[in-house]
């Protein structure tokens, strides 16, 4: 059995802000209030902690637990017309887990985010804890971000028309620590061998796995150079990136390729100055000469936003990282320095993610 809760905030206009959950299986809605668990300084506190793989298992169950404490807050209204203490946000939640946990079924989460809230996306709910289990580690509950902007279109026609392309960005450059694309591409052939079988899929990988190279690709299969899908014989609907990635400022000195920390004034390996220089996403792409070509952000989101992509993946530290920016109001976070969110506003459907570092034998 499959379901889904939807938990939305909200920002008031006394400046607070609330939470609306729906399930889908009784199709009941409860708002509450939302009080953020982690002041501006703490979060960006607790991200850095966490990028740098130095908290322990208590310490991450305990950050767990008051995310979804937070959640949990206290209850304003119920808008359906049954009105309950037993319809909170806290039963709510309780009682789908534990119908979950007891039934062996699965529950998409999908944390939605209006305008004010940018801040939330930042949190790690990947490490959501009721007291007893880590949600997403107990392999029923996966989670998704979502952007509600005003100024984007409520509805968009995005045609697919099969056979489709994917396309397998396999980039392990020979400076960095060395990745095992070979046994991902393996196992995403498998997973879609049917499909490939019955032709109604392609699977491309880009060789050799340079930006120039995807470039050209995309020139002539992804939609980048036709007015219309149907221009274009097999479409590159999906693009799926294995590699590095790092967020923060690249040193803009010719003969320097240093990245820098997001806070650094400083470039660490030659002294320039970094004031000008904005913190954003960067892929590690390979050179000519097989070895590593940061391509950030603001190149890519120029390339996708021109092509039929409508799925990107990207197995790659911090392609999801948000960094909050000082210059902003409270609580506004940076949503288009990270790949992720950047292609989402450039309204590319769907981006799956890495808001974290991860070592690639996990």
């Amino acid at each position: 059995m499959g379901e889904t809760l939807n938990l939305q905030f909200g920002c008031r206009e006394d400046g607070s802000f609330e939470l609306q959950v729906k399930e889908s299986w009784s199709g009941h809605s409860v708002k509450g209030d939302f009080i953020p668990p982690y002041t501006s300084r703490q979060l960006a506190s607790l991200l850095k902690k966490l990028n740098t793989l130095e908290s322990d298992d208590q310490e991450l169950r305990e950050i767990g637990r008051r995310l979804f404490q937070a959640l949990c807050g206290a209850t304003t209204a119920d808008i359906s017309p049954r009105t309950s203490v037993e319809h909170s946000v806290q039963a709510m939640l309780r009682g789908v887990i534990q119908r979950t946990l007891r039934r062996r079924g699965t529950v998409a989460l999908t944390l939605s985010f209006a305008t004010g809230c940018d801040e939330f996306v930042a949190y790690p709910w990947e490490l959501l804890h009721n007291g007893e289990h880590f949600l997403l580690a107990s392999g029923v509950f996966t989670l998704t971000r979502a952007l509600l902007r005003p100024d984007l279109p409520s509805q968009c026609e995005l045609p697919i028309y099969p056979p489709l392309r994917v396309l397998y960005i396999g980039s392990s450059p020979s400076n960095c620590i060395p990745l095992e694309t070979e046994q991902s591409f393996e196992s995403l052939q498998r997973g879609l061998s049917s499909l490939i079988e019955e032709g109604q899929l392609e699977l491309n990988r880009l060789e050799p796995p340079t930006f120039d190279e995807l470039v050209r690709y995309l020139n002539l299969a992804g939609g980048a150079s036709a007015f219309e899908d149907q221009e274009t014989t097999l479409p590159c609907y999906v693009i799926h990136f294995d590699g590095h990635g790092a967020f923060g400022r690249l040193c803009p000195a010719d003969d320097c390729d240093e990245m820098n920390d997001a806070d650094a004034r400083r470039c660490a390996g030659c002294q320039t100055l970094l004031g000008k220089v904005k913190p954003q996403t960067y892929l590690c792409f390979c050179d000519d000469e097989g070895r590593n070509r940061y391509i950030g952000t603001t190149s890519l989101r120029e390339l996708f936003v021109s092509t039929d992509v409508r799925l990107a993946v990207f197995s790659a530290c911090e392609t999801a990282r948000l960094e909050e920016n000082g210059h902003h109001k409270p609580r506004r976070a940076a949503v288009d320095a990270t790949l992720a969110t950047a292609l989402v506003m450039a309204q590319v459907p769907a981006v799956v993610a890495m808001p974290f570092s991860l070592q690639d034998d996990l």
